[in-house]
């Protein structure tokens, strides 16, 4: 329980120390990229790109991380240290809040040495400031603990007050994981000093507590929870409201105050259920667990200890397991003393009582044990089978959790269908998955005038595919970004042997045949020149009302099956250069809609009638109903079939 709250409030320090949470501002980001977009010096460029990320940072890492790279590059490029330190800065922020800690810290230790290098011991500090909240996220508290005795020390040299306030309360949280009360009294001594300095107020109410719990002063323990629990409210901070408020409810177990417990435990139930706060749905099980056993209704204790262990699956322990084991053990010892004292009580008094008697109540006994252990069998299968079915929906829940978090992330990947329409008003992106996740997505970036565009279908559907989607926009991000190819037919090229080696595909023959299909294309929307390449993805255009296809290389990306019948300088995948003219449109897809079982012989869609489809969709006014069209046109089409595939469907009229 404290080690969960312990955590997010770090989390939460780690965030008010680094001072780097900016709103986005759209229109100020537009008008940046139109600067840009005129050319400009090469300090103005890496403002220019520095500010960009800055506005994203948080709210979009990846976005972020293309204009920081964007600056850093030419920052080496021109040897402007401090640029360079304060982007590599942000470069660990923004793989810290991917997870990434081990790259983060890297990020930061380069921005922390350059600062050096140039003098700049604010930004130094700060740098050490990050590096020491990726070590506390890492466990080594005593590591965390001495840089940021050193960050403190500077701050006060640099009289940065509220700087050195912060630097005190990390400290002081670090000592409260390592439980050394000692160092943490002190340095809550030192931060309520420091606090009247500051003009940042850093409350320690919650440590505090955790002093209090130590020192058995329980009364005072839930004063300071309570501060803390009214600053939650006020900032509007469920997860660490819920987090307090099993807090309370545990020391008011302590202090033998069930009612008051009971209450606080469902106050914060309420919170996690509303907010789907699994990590907490674990603290919250074992406090009602340790509750019922207090109050001895042990077996509602034990099913609340048995669902937690099976939630917690993953994380079980052997404490957990002596404690159900403990709590069953003493519920089913009292339950075979109150039968047997039943029956000696039976048998006490029937003593005297002539013989027939005794027999005719000890075949009454006989038959009453029968039908108790029969009654008591059959609870304890019920008993049995609802803990099994509890089991059942929790993991059901976890896995749809899970996957529903998992299309969040993959969805974070898909650029903006707005930012498109802006560019080409007349054009729709049709996007619907098989299942939650998916293995097709559509990709587009604009790079030196022209709009790059994909349709890719990767391996599979469903968590598998989507798998695959990551590595594919990942390896498709890399091979524009960091290798700066431009030829579309160049591009997958190298994104062929990036997947085969990504998925050492060489060395493993099981994912040999995985992959993806795809058709780019690189549109001047200018002069109205189309570059394509495709692999087993082709181009629909329509033009003058005629529809021609363009056809695409018969193989896929990634796999053994091709690559060993050419090296890496053939020309697989060569491009092919296309003219469009005003009234023209171009569709590009994946093979979802193709392959779509339905109609009255439960038969494919078929390429057939996919191209009228397309006629009579180029036929529409324009594309602002495009995607109602394709919902409408292939719901009728599977009726009351599944869907076969994720289908996907990109539309551009010129």
């Amino acid at each position: 329980m404290l080690k969960t709250t312990l955590k997010y409030f770090l989390i939460i320090c780690a965030v008010f120390s680094s001072s780097l949470i900016y709103s986005q501002n759209t229109a100020l980001v537009e008008g940046y990229q139109k600067i840009l977009k005129r050319g400009v010096s090469d300090s103005l460029f890496i403002k220019l790109n520095i500010d960009i990320a800055d506005e994203f940072i948080f709210n979009n890492p990846d976005t972020s991380a293309f204009f920081t790279k964007n600056a850093l590059d030419r920052a080496y490029a021109i040897k402007d240290s401090a640029s360079i330190a304060k982007a590599e800065n942000f470069l660990g922020i923004i793989h810290y809040s991917k997870g990434n800690l081990l790259t983060s810290l890297e990020h930061y230790q380069k921005s922390q040495r350059v600062y050096k290098e140039i003098g700049d011991n604010s930004g130094a500090v700060k740098a050490a400031n990050n590096i020491a909240i990726v070590y506390t996220a890492l466990g080594e508290h005593q590591q965390a603990i001495k840089i940021y005795e050193e960050a403190f020390q500077t701050n006060i040299d640099l009289n940065l007050i509220d700087e050195a306030a912060s630097n005190i309360f990390n400290i002081a949280a670090s000592y409260l994981e390592l439980k050394n009360y000692e160092k943490v009294r002190a340095s809550v001594k030192e931060l309520e000093k420091f606090s009247k300095l500051s003009s940042t107020s850093i409350d320690p109410c919650f440590i505090k507590s955790e002093l209090y719990i130590v020192d058995n002063k329980l009364d005072s323990a839930i004063i300071c929870l309570e501060r803390s629990a009214n600053i939650s409210i006020k900032e509007g901070d469920e997860f660490f409201l819920a987090s307090v408020t099993m807090r309370m409810a545990d020391v008011r177990i302590k202090q033998r105050d069930f009612i008051a417990a009971k209450i606080e435990l469902e106050s914060a139930e309420r919170i996690i259920i509303k907010n789907d706060f699994s990590e907490l749905m674990l603290n919250l099980l074992e406090l009602k667990g340790e509750l019922y056993s207090e109050l001895g209704q042990y077996q509602k204790a034990y099913e609340f200890m048995q669902e937690y262990t099976q939630v917690k699956d993953s994380l079980n322990t052997l404490n957990n397991f002596n404690r159900i084991s403990e709590l069953n053990m003493k519920y089913e010892t009292e339950k075979r003393e109150a039968d047997k004292a039943k029956l000696e009580q039976i048998v006490s008094q029937k003593n005297s009582l002539f013989k027939i008697i005794f027999i005719v109540l000890a075949a009454v006994i006989i038959i009453l044990g029968v039908y108790v252990y029969n009654y008591t069998r059959k609870k304890k299968l019920s008993s049995l089978l609802k803990l099994q079915n509890n089991e059942i929906k929790i993991q059901r829940h976890k896995i749809i959790s899970s996957i529903n978090y998992a299309k969040r992330i993959q969805n974070s990947i898909l650029p903006s269908k707005d930012l498109l329409k802006d560019k080409v008003p007349n054009s729709f992106v049709y996007f619907k998955p098989k299942d939650i996740v998916s293995g097709d997505f559509y990709w587009y970036r604009f790079i030196d005038g022209k709009l790059y565009i994909a349709a890719i279908d990767c391996t599979g559907h469903g968590v598998p595919g989507a798998f695959m989607s990551l590595i594919a926009n990942s390896k498709l991000n890399r091979t524009v970004d960091e290798y700066k190819l431009r030829d579309p037919g160049e591009i997958l090229k190298k994104l062929h042997f990036e997947i085969i080696s990504i998925l050492n595909q060489e060395k493993e023959p099981q994912n040999a045949q995985d992959g993806l299909d795809i058709g780019l294309c690189a549109i001047d929307l200018g002069s109205g020149e189309i570059q394509f390449a495709g692999a087993n993805h082709g181009l629909f255009l329509i033009k003058d009302d005629e529809l021609v296809e363009i056809k695409s290389k018969p193989i896929s990306i990634g796999g053994l099956m091709f690559e060993r019948q050419f090296d890496k300088t053939d020309n697989l995948f060569t491009t092919e250069v296309l003219h469009i003219e005003p009234g023209d449109s171009l569709f590009m897809c994946s093979d979802g809609i193709v392959d779509q079982l339905g109609g009255s012989h439960y038969k494919k869609f078929n390429k057939s009638n996919f191209k009228n489809f397309l006629s009579q969709l180029n036929a529409l006014p324009g594309f602002d109903l495009a995607n109602e069209y394709c919902e409408e046109v292939l719901g009728q089409w599977r009726g009351q079939y599944d869907q076969t595939d994720d289908m996907l469907l990109i539309g551009l009229k010129f």
